[in-house]
């Protein structure tokens, strides 16, 4: 049984701002940057070579979208990409919120069965709990895409998630370039979460290109800066050579941050995924925090409706999209926080 990550998002929520201080005004603008960073970022990913421009698809179509929840950031940028293509392919959305319950999940997405759409999108809650459900959907004829989770059961026509495999691998291409090839790094995990195993996996996999660079200790943090930070300070405390650290959530990048600097250790390398407020700020200030992996919901939902469109004019389709994800260092943050060139 896998859940719907609550961390496994893009774009923060706005952060609390106290009624003075200069430390939450600097998060508002760490909160602005990222949102501008993650909006270049879809237009960047996007893909507007010409589909759905007529009528395509065949014709007029009522989509069906179940959310866990819109309150998410995630989700509300996945929702953004769906209504942005819905718009271009001249689909109607009907779109509803779980709430994060998956027995509520399970019956609105019988009651889009109910009212016979022509297709069904569902981000899972619950990947085993929401089977009957698709299951009912597939009697009915209707077709099922999902996104970020996949059902555990039930035909679905294509999956669109982001590509975990591809997350850990520019990691480690990024580590060992600035490593010159030659160091040691240490791996910051979460073996039980399918997804951040995933992370690790393909890191693991693209450093045996690297034989300079060896992998010295994996750490699983339990996704908790504070945990991060206990595990991780006595480790550089042990081993001093540790040149590069790669934690697969944003809050063990946090405490490899914070178990850097109680180590006096503004020499090495740490890249993390999914970035904070704080995550981009300590990027920005050129410490060991160097660069961050960023999801792409946007255009995750732009494509679960392209996939629509060719399925409704019967092309053929992948059972699984990978989406790729962005790195972002300072280079590219200091990037997203110029000025727009003013037009002529």
């Amino acid at each position: 049984m896998q859940f719907a990550p609550p961390l496994a998002v893009a774009r923060p929520s706005a952060p609390p701002v106290s009624r003075v201080g200069g430390a939450a005004r600097v998060r508002v603008v760490w909160w602005a940057a990222l949102v501008v960073l993650t909006v270049l970022v879809d237009a960047c990913g996007g893909d507007d070579s010409g589909w759905g421009r007529g009528f395509g698809g065949g014709g007029r179509k009522r989509i069906g979208v179940a959310l866990p929840s819109r309150a998410l950031p995630f989700y509300q940028a996945v929702e953004a990409g769906l209504r942005a293509a819905a718009r271009r392919a001249r689909y109607e959305l009907v779109v509803v919120d779980a709430n994060l319950d998956p027995a509520a999940q399970r019956t609105q997405v019988e009651g889009l069965v109910q009212q016979r759409v022509d297709a069904i999108v569902v981000a899972p809650i619950d990947t085993l709990a929401i089977v009957p459900a698709v299951e009912r959907a597939n009697s009915a004829r209707i077709p099922v895409f999902s996104v970020n989770l996949a059902p555990s059961g039930g035909r679905i026509v294509s999956h669109v998630q982001s590509d975990h495999v591809g997350t850990g691998r520019i990691a480690a291409e990024y580590l060992a370039a600035f490593l010159g090839d030659r160091g040691e790094v240490a791996i910051v995990t979460r073996p039980g979460v399918p997804w951040l195993r995933e992370r690790e996996q393909g890191f693991r996999a693209a450093l045996q290109a690297h034989r300079g660079v060896r992998i010295v200790d994996s750490i699983d943090a339990g996704s908790s800066r504070a945990r991060g930070l206990e595990l991780i300070e006595p480790m550089l405390r042990a081993r001093r050579e540790t040149d590069g650290i790669f934690a697969v959530d944003d809050a063990s990048a946090l405490g490899a941050y914070d178990a850097a600097m109680a180590r006096f250790r503004a020499d090495l390398l740490i890249v993390g995924t999914d970035p904070s407020s704080d995550a981009l700020q300590f990027i920005h200030n050129e410490g060991p925090f160097k660069a961050t992996l960023v999801q792409q919901p946007r255009r995750m939902g732009e494509q679960l409706i392209e996939l629509a469109v060719r399925h409704f004019d019967d092309e053929p389709v992948a059972p699984r999209v990978l989406v790729p994800v962005r790195l972002v260092n300072v280079d590219s943050l200091r990037a997203a926080r110029q000025p727009a060139p003013a037009r002529r």
